[in-house]
């Protein structure tokens, strides 16, 4: 049994409190007086919701929706007041019945998009914005000179990244949306970034290398939010030890990057020169790059040359991220790389290292993200020998090969432009010549600035 209007109002006055304004007065008693007739329902629904007074607004639409048995105005009026009032699983069932129901309307599929973005469940919300640009999209191809339809298309972008496709939507919408919108998405000229982090190493159960450091300086900049590029220098230095000996070796790199992004795909070139250090106290040149994409998920594809003054290497990999939640995501990949030492090449250097045989790992790790501090943690299991970081940059110019690594970083946000990092890395490594197995702690403390 459908429930009468004035019982609905009777539950719906103790809610009301103050006086109500002439117009809404005006229809909650035309819609007292005429309770089966839709059109006072509708004006109860209109006159309501333009004072908002979402609860009344919701009676006046629910009623209007029960005698036209689930009209397209009043099913779009109560999805409205029930988004209003929080009530979004009751919002959610009337967009999937304004969608199933009016395939035709931009106004169904712009109802569904706002239900999507303000989804309050467990879905990340980089997988709502995505679904709801889809159903401002579909609205737009319904009604292409709609300005409501631009706008929420615009906002809809905006929330994925896509700047320049944000503006060309709102710069065909109109009023006070359109104007902020533009405004919103109008991409910074120039953002500065720069950092200066110091690494510790350690090395355990080895005669050889007892400890090292390193200081790099990094600098970036972003040019109206597309391109990107950014400069690094590193300086290290190991102390080794054996049989009452001490010897220091040096180790410099300079690293170049270039590359464009823009709503979550991009692709960068990255270039390296590295002067004597580790334990091999080779010279190198490294040519790396690396792309991405985003759907949901992140695939992101890599790959890199480097040529020794004793050798050359490669390598490869492939990983995919994965938003679970707002705050963390989860990555997996795969790697493969090789390297092969020149036949002159120092014998206490070579070993099983020289073959060139393809050597494969894999990595796990989770990331947590808020808006004023971020971890990662992650695991590297498989084999490598001298990899190149191409996300740090930095070459591990060992002759050792690593057979397993795990780490911990995290910034913390000190103020607006400053950033605290700190991070823990712990690498298995394995003598490349007589299999024999040591540690390495790397411990780095930094300060990043942003403007």
């Amino acid at each position: 049994m459908i429930p009468t209007l004035p019982l609905l109002l009777a539950l719906a006055a103790p809610a009301l409190g103050a006086p109500l304004p002439p117009a809404v007065q005006a229809a909650w008693d035309a819609s007292g007086r005429y309770p089966q007739d839709y059109a006072s329902a509708v004006s109860l629904g209109q006159q309501a919701e333009a004072a908002g007074l979402n609860r009344l607004a919701c009676v006046g639409w629910a009623r209007a929706r029960e005698i036209s048995r689930g009209s397209l105005v009043s099913q779009l009026g109560e999805a409205r007041c029930r988004l209003a009032l929080g009530e979004h699983d009751r919002a959610a069932a009337l967009a999937d019945g304004l969608v199933r129901g009016f395939p035709d309307s931009a106004d169904a599929h712009l109802i569904q998009a706002e239900v999507l973005r303000t989804d309050p469940g467990p879905l990340p919300d980089a997988l709502q914005n995505l679904r709801a640009a889809h159903a401002t999209a579909h609205a737009v191809e319904l009604a292409p000179s709609d300005p409501l339809a631009r706008c929420a298309d615009g906002w809809a972008r905006l929330r994925l990244g896509d700047r320049f496709g944000a503006r060309a939507a709102f710069e065909q919408a109109s009023g006070p949306c359109a104007e902020a919108g533009q405004q919103a998405s109008r991409p910074a000229p120039v953002q500065v970034y720069g950092g200066l982090y110091v690494t510790g190493l350690q090395w355990a159960g080895q005669q050889g290398q007892r400890a090292g450091a390193s200081t790099l300086v990094d600098a970036s900049a972003r040019i109206y939010e597309l391109v990107d590029v950014g400069a690094s220098v590193r300086v290290g230095q190991n102390s080794t030890r054996g049989q009452g000996e001490s010897q220091t070796y040096e180790q410099s790199e300079r690293w170049l990057r270039a590359g464009v992004s823009h709503a979550g795909h991009g692709a960068r070139l990255i270039g390296g020169w590295i002067d004597g250090g580790g334990d091999s106290d080779t010279t190198a040149t490294v040519l790396g790059a690396r792309a991405w994409t985003t759907w949901w998920a992140t695939l992101a594809v890599e790959g890199a040359t480097v040529d020794y003054s004793d050798g050359s290497g490669w390598q490869g990999a492939a990983s995919l991220s994965v938003p679970v939640t707002n705050t963390l995501s989860v990555q997996a990949g795969l790697g493969i790389s090789a390297l092969t030492l020149d036949a002159a090449a120092d014998g206490a250097t070579t070993g099983r290292s020289a073959s060139g045989e393809a050597l494969v790992h894999g990595l796990l790790a989770a990331h947590l993200r808020r808006p004023d501090w971020t971890l990662s943690a992650g695991v590297r299991l498989g084999e490598e020998i001298r990899p190149v970081r191409l996300d740090e940059p930095t070459l591990w110019n060992l002759t050792d090969r690593i057979v397993g690594s795990g780490f911990v970083r995290g910034t913390v946000s000190a103020t607006a432009w400053l950033d605290v990092y700190a991070g823990y890395e712990l690498l298995q490594l394995q003598d490349s010549f007589d299999a024999s197995t040591s540690q390495a702690h790397a411990f780095t403390g930094g300060l990043g600035v942003h403007f």
